[in-house]
């Protein structure tokens, strides 16, 4: 299901997502949307989500919870890693090392979904899966980083909730 959105659906996002912040966070947030706008263009996510409007889903769920400017920037970039070379790098450059740090967190976070999805099946597999989740939450440096990973499981389950139930099912198994 690929949706597309208009660029004044997107433009008043992009004002929405500037809610309580000063001048210069709002610049900050705004050189972030560009960033992740042009990186993700029309990439889909594994569930067929389009990456950007994820992106900014996610970032206004941000939003909602308060989370500050490099939060929601870090939002935005959610999956900068998998398109982007030297991912921390060039987004420490480009946006300072705190959003930088909170995007490579949320990475790490994203690994659990593959390790705990490759644990061997059994009786054991359930404990270990539960072992490698709280070794990797307790890795994380920032609570931003866990709140970050839940809204965008959150933003991931609002897109599938208007997705058909064809292509809700298979996902959902």
């Amino acid at each position: 299901m690929a949706t597309t959105r208009s660029d004044a659906a997107l433009v008043d996002d992009a004002g929405r997502l500037n809610a309580g912040l000063s001048a210069d966070d709002s610049d900050a947030l705004a050189r972030a949307y560009d960033f992740a706008a042009a990186l993700y263009s029309d990439r889909l996510l594994g569930t067929g989500e389009p990456a950007f409007e994820h992106a900014v889903g996610l970032a206004r769920i941000a939003v909602e919870l308060r989370l500050d400017a490099d939060a929601r920037a870090a939002g935005l970039l959610f999956a900068a890693p998998a398109y982007l070379p030297e991912a921390e790098e060039r987004l420490g450059a480009a946006l300072g090392p705190v959003v930088a740090k909170l995007v490579t967190g949320i990475g790490k976070l994203n690994q659990l979904r593959v390790v705990t999805r490759t644990a061997a099946p059994g009786k054991e597999s359930g404990a270990q899966a539960e072992a490698l989740s709280k070794m990797l939450l307790a890795m994380v440096e920032d609570i931003r980083v866990v709140l970050l990973r839940l809204a965008s499981r959150t933003q991931t389950l609002r897109w599938l909730a208007r997705a058909p139930e064809a292509e809700r099912r298979p996902l959902a198994r």
